[in-house]
């Protein structure tokens, strides 16, 4: 006598088991994979829906699409980054991927070992201590206890918790805490995959700058990463590939450096379509005051050089920088400053300031004289940026005393170290003699 496993079971079976990846270079394959929900758009359908789900709410049900035919690969050794406004499916993808939500259609092949931090819990049990959720863990995936028990200590120095906190229960501790613990844990129990949904984004700066090196490690030890993360910076960092997503769609997968501008470039849009909607209409149709002698002050003969004082377009993050720069008054001008706009590739601004914000005294009338800009180290991510100058009254920095100048230049850098960034605080050396 043969017995048969029914086909639901024989179904179930193989979604728990996820298929390797078809190309062995691959740690994580997508293919046209797809997700679905079931929402009911009214009240009246939600009421009908908890008596006669099939009949009732048939007129009221409209199907959410979360994840729509989208495909990608993550090679081995790489972090793939995945971006895209709120609701765009990011979340879904990893979950499908886990193995947490099961994909009406498509195929997600896949290394066996996936460690997933998809919310701040990171899996844990609020009511077992620290040292009992790092077990639990470890037990889940198949770690022998003693193996454990060895790497406790390196746990617990990379998460900044002491041995008195892990034997707390994890209720007690704070959101960044917990998120911490579930890196560190994920890191140090040996996935091939880690997926990461926005975890990053909690704790400290040094615990970012920390994460973020180990991150470069374990991708260097051959293992692979998925990073979802509103930071673009951070994919431009971390990141080799991107995916971006949009309304459950691949808009968008490639290299960093050509996705991320593309992604940059609908944020602004959207910004500026967001801001042109809250301006008031008179504010709209209002037109800037013309300035009285729009060629009082000239800036001329813009120049960068590297450390060595040569000529340079592009730099290396951590490296020196200085922008050159010439001012040339056509007459006597009393009440003047300068202003120094930093702009990033789509136009967004990065840093600015003026001379007198950065202590540099201004002699009345303007005098001929050198600009000297300089950046050390340098504090920013790969890509390319434009220096805009202009000379400015000092009363009223809006009004303009002549034309502004740019000059543009490019940054790269390596991946074997990080060199943190906030924005509107660019550490910057201004003369003007």
């Amino acid at each position: 006598m043969i017995n048969r496993m029914p086909e639901k079971s024989a179904k179930r079976k193989a979604w728990a088991q996820p298929q390797l990846p078809l190309d062995p270079s691959n740690s994580v394959e997508v293919v046209k994979v797809s997700k679905h929900y079931t929402v009911v758009s009214s009240s009246t359908g939600r009421i009908a829906s908890a008596f006669l789900w099939r009949l009732a709410t048939r007129r009221y049900r409209r199907d959410l699409w979360a994840l729509r035919d989208v495909s990608f690969d993550v090679q081995r050794g790489e972090i793939v980054g995945v971006m895209g406004p709120n609701g765009a499916g990011k979340s879904t993808l990893l979950r499908v991927i886990a193995g947490i939500s099961r994909a009406d259609s498509g195929e997600v092949r896949r290394l066996p070992r996936v460690a997933a931090l998809l919310d701040l819990s990171a899996g844990f049990h609020p009511s077992l201590t620290g040292y009992e959720n790092i077990f639990l863990t470890a037990s889940i995936l198949g770690i022998p206890r003693d193996e454990m028990r060895a790497r406790l200590p390196a746990i617990g120095a990379f998460a900044g918790i002491d041995h008195d906190t892990l034997e707390m229960p994890l209720r007690h501790y704070s959101s960044g805490m917990i998120a911490r613990l579930g890196l560190a844990v994920a890191l140090h129990t040996d996935p091939d995959v880690i997926l990461i949904d926005e975890v990053l984004a909690v704790g400290d700066s040094e615990f970012q700058v920390r994460s973020a090196q180990s991150l470069l490690q374990f991708a260097h030890e051959g293992r692979s990463l998925v990073l979802v993360t509103h930071l673009v910076d951070q994919i431009e960092h971390l990141c080799t590939r991107a995916l971006w997503l949009d309304a459950g769609k691949a808009v968008a997968f490639g290299s960093t450096d050509e996705v991320t501008p593309q992604y940059r470039r609908y944020l602004n849009k959207r910004i500026q379509q967001r801001r042109s909607l809250d301006l008031p209409a008179t504010a709209q149709q209002t037109t800037p005051e013309s300035n009285e002698k729009p060629l009082a002050i000239t800036i001329e003969r813009l120049t960068l050089v590297n450390e060595f004082g040569h000529p340079a377009t592009t730099f290396e993050t951590g490296g020196y920088l200085e922008l050159q720069a010439v001012i040339s008054p056509n007459e006597d001008v009393e009440d003047w400053d300068l202003l120094i706009t930093l702009l990033n590739e789509v136009g967004d601004t990065v840093d600015e300031f003026t001379a007198s914000e950065k202590g540099v005294e201004l002699e009345s009338p303007a005098p001929p004289g050198r600009i000297r800009l300089r950046m050390t180290p340098i504090r920013l991510y790969r890509g390319r940026y434009t220096f805009v100058l202009q000379a400015r009254k000092r009363s009223d920095i809006s009004r303009e005393l002549g034309p502004a100048v740019e000059i543009s230049f490019d940054i790269t850098m390596t991946l074997d170290g990080i060199q943190p960034l906030v924005c509107g605080t660019v550490p910057f050396e201004l003369e003007i003699d």
